[in-house]
């Protein structure tokens, strides 16, 4: 690869459109390892807008436009040089942050970062007063820290004179003299051409050829090491397809060992939010490690457990003040059930409430309560007779383009069968547990807010316990903190099967007052917990709840637990992810991936093979049906479609003929687009019977 850094003799200096400049006409990706002052439009942002070039994600995004270790101290983050790793592209432009001497961390300049990345530099200089002195004093910084300087890019009106003083006195040529442009945009730095000189130097510029990895081990590759001991989730192994072997991570993307990137379009089984490798988290995790990694929950506590339980109390839906940590979504469902299971034994005494409720179709993880509840997602066959008593509700799916009145007769078929079900259970029923808008696992179908504000209604003036699993939706996925805050938002109060039709915002209007209370009594949260860094759950209780086991009889208590309950570091990634969900820019980034995807399932929907296109938040799904290859979980279609969107760069995990998104909030807007066409081209070609490898066996690797 070819790569070269761009540093200024001062900042707000023009390096910048610069980069544009030079990355539009040199056909070369950009990277701004440090950025620093996050409202607005970011300096990558800029440059895939002017230049329409491909931009890897910051190394670290900071909030306040200040130099970036005073920034980094008010994020309480400290900067490594051993966290910058250049990305993978044929030519790159590397942007600093203000001039050479600008410090990233006590003793760390800009300098250093440069050293550290062994990158030649390009200077970018005013031509105005003082340009002389600074860029002189650039140019002997950089020879005196034995760095290549391989010339200077003037920025303003032409002024002869400073820049034969600048190739004099710095002993460095002039390249090119960018006057100062009344209106940027891509067509009027088109018409800014390379100057012969500074064409010249890039063509010449030195092939930067990053350290090699490991060689693979000569005996066995890594695929077949993986083969002879690693059991994977959700696979087939005798028919399955070698598994893609992921040596690092930057932001949205996965390289693999060859070096090739990979959109994580499903941010990792829906666990990243931030992008991989998130400075903020991994300090956080790593100030951690050095002070307290791991002690036991029973009878200790200490300040990660406690503020992270503040905070959770703090952005979940009102009342839930009590927090039982675990080790996952599964885990965090079972502590859920068993909660319920109890409450009504210390209430009532035991063998009273026999019976849990859940909406047909969902799925709650894989532990034997949470298949119990899930087992009508058709995962568990061989575990049925081990599996107790649930019962389901028929679940009336949302999508975008569904006759009005189908589904608002589905909801009012739903709401009559759960009134009839109450008025035989009710006094049976220890707990009703719902993944709220997205059955994930399901195929992602979804549900209108306001008809699961109706179930949660019915269920409350019966007194039944509500059990949120918000595994997959909590932390933004909704575009809200958490799904169970599109009911609370809903305050009218018509009936939400005699409305017309509703977004799935919450805005369905109910048949109750807006003071009914639509707050889930337990509410399970896990994969966003940690940012997608450390495995973790938390079951959120309301008070009542918590109450019932206050006793001076020890069986009375919750006795529940597990080794790594509130687990030091997994509480410090989860206070590190939500100190930065707490920052507009996050809210930002969501409402804008929000916004791509509506646009962009818009222009999908027109694709023959595209059905049921449907949306919530950063959650974007719909089916594909193609003439001669069977959809549905173990088909050929799933495998084909997963396997040819691999091929192409991007990861996505169909579940049966579902394709969905859930990438993180850090994504490019240019980079979903890029997706959403790969995906229309790919559709294509499978309509056209040309896509996919011959394949003897169905698929088997599910979601």
């Amino acid at each position: 690869m070819q790569a070269i850094f761009i540093s200024g003799t001062d900042t707000n200096i023009g390096k910048t459109i610069t980069s544009a400049w030079l990355a539009l006409h040199w056909q070369a990706d950009y990277w701004k390892p440090v950025q620093s002052g996050l409202d607005g439009e970011s300096d990558s942002e800029t440059v895939a807008r002017l230049a329409g070039c491909k931009t890897h994600a910051e190394a670290y995004r900071l909030q306040s436009p200040l130099s970036p270790h005073q920034s980094a101290a008010i994020d309480g983050v400290q900067i490594e040089l051993d966290n910058f790793m250049l990305p993978a592209a044929p030519r790159l432009i590397v942007e600093g942050a203000g001039g050479l001497m600008v410090p990233l961390a006590e003793k760390v300049l800009i300098t250093d970062l440069i050293t550290h990345l062994h990158l030649p530099v390009i200077l970018v200089a005013r031509s105005t007063l003082g340009t002389i002195n600074h860029t002189v004093l650039s140019a002997k910084a950089l020879k005196a820290n034995s760095t290549p300087c391989l010339g200077v890019i003037v920025v303003g009106p032409s002024n002869p004179e400073n820049v034969k003083s600048i190739e004099r006195y710095a002993g460095v040529p002039i390249l090119a003299e960018l006057p100062l442009l009344e209106e940027v945009t891509t067509e009027s730095l088109k018409a800014i051409p390379l100057p012969m000189k500074l064409a010249h130097v890039l063509k010449r510029a030195a092939a930067f050829e990053p350290p090699a990895l490991p060689a693979p081990d000569p005996a066995m590759r890594l695929v077949e090491r993986d083969r002879a001991h690693c059991w994977h989730p959700f696979t087939q192994a005798q028919t399955a397809a070698a598994p893609l072997p992921i040596v690092r991570a930057e932001g949205p993307y996965l390289f693999d060992v060859h070096g090739k990137r990979y959109l994580d379009a499903v941010s990792s089984w829906w666990v990243n939010l931030h992008g991989h490798s998130n400075p903020v988290i991994a300090q956080a995790i790593s100030w951690q490690a050095h002070h307290l990694e791991q002690v036991m929950f029973a009878g200790i506590t200490h300040p990660p457990a406690i503020e992270l339980a503040e905070k959770l109390a703090q952005h979940a839906p009102g009342g839930l003040q009590h927090v039982f940590f675990s080790d996952n979504g599964s885990t965090a469902i079972e502590v859920a059930l068993k909660m319920a299971c109890q409450y009504w034994v210390n209430m009532e005494g035991p063998g009273k409430r026999t019976r849990f409720l859940a909406m047909r179709g969902g799925y709650h993880g894989d532990t034997f309560g949470a298949m119990a509840t899930g087992r009508s997602s058709n995962f568990y066959e061989p575990f049925e007779n081990w599996l107790f008593k649930t019962d389901f509700l028929p679940t009336p799916l949302y999508w975008k383009s569904r006759d009005e009145a189908e589904l608002l007769a589905d909801e009012k078929q739903s709401l009559h069968c759960l009134k009839q079900y109450l008025a035989k259970h009710a006094r049976d029923l220890a707990a009703f547990i719902i993944e709220p808008l997205i059955q994930g696992a399901a195929g992602m179908h979804m549900m209108r807010a306001g008809y699961v504000a109706q179930v949660v209604s019915e269920l409350k003036q019966h007194g039944i316990p509500v059990i949120f699993d918000e595994v997959m939706t909590g932390f933004g996925r909704t575009g809200k903190w958490f799904a169970a805050h599109h009911l609370t938002a809903t305050n009218a109060t018509r009936s939400a099967t005699q409305t017309p039709h509703q977004s799935m915002s919450g805005n369905s209007s109910l048949g109750h007052s807006s003071l009914v209370n639509f707050t889930p009594d337990i509410l399970c949260v896990s994969k966003g917990l940690t940012g997608g860094f450390m495995p973790m759950g938390a079951t959120l209780a309301a008070p009542h709840i918590y109450n019932a086991f206050l006793s001076d009889d020890v069986g009375k208590a919750l006795l529940h637990g597990h080794s790594y309950t509130a687990n030091p570091l997994g509480c410090a990634a989860a206070l590190a992810n939500i100190r930065l969900l707490e920052r507009e820019h996050v809210w930002n980034e969501i409402r804008a991936q929000q916004t791509t995807h509506s646009m962009e399932l818009e222009k999908l929907s027109e694709h023959p093979a595209v059905k049921r296109v449907r949306q919530c938040g950063t959650v974007a799904a719909f089916d594909i049906e193609v003439p001669g290859l069977e959809g549905g979980y173990g088909s050929k279609l799933s495998q084909r479609l997963r396997e040819t969107l691999l091929d192409r760069g991007l990861l996505m995990r169909p579940l049966g003929n579902t394709l969905y998104f859930i990438a993180p909030y850090c994504t490019p807007a240019h980079d979903l687009i890029d997706a959403y066409e790969t995906v229309g081209r790919v559709l294509d070609e499978l309509m056209s019977g040309v896509t996919g490898k011959n394949s003897s066996t169905d698929e088997t690797q599910m979601f």
